[in-house]
């Protein structure tokens, strides 16, 4: 099973969070800016809520990488 960790942080706690699930499902957290180099079959994508939505990094990532999720 190919397994993806991704997140997006302002403060830090998301990239905690990421990093604590990447190192029980045994791959390296990284932020959306880092594209995904192949078809995932599990993504985890960490972060937060910012005045009611997500910020605009992440729907971007989502965008960009929706034929390999």
């Amino acid at each position: 099973m190919n397994v993806a960790v991704r997140y997006y942080t302002q403060s830090g706690n998301s990239k905690k969070l990421a990093d604590a699930i990447a190192k029980e499902v045994g791959v390296k957290a990284e932020s959306v800016d880092v594209s995904l180099g192949e078809k995932v079959d599990c993504l985890f994508l960490v972060t937060a809520l910012y005045a009611g939505g997500i910020n605009g990094a992440v729907t971007k990532f989502i965008e960009g990488n929706k034929d390999k999720i």
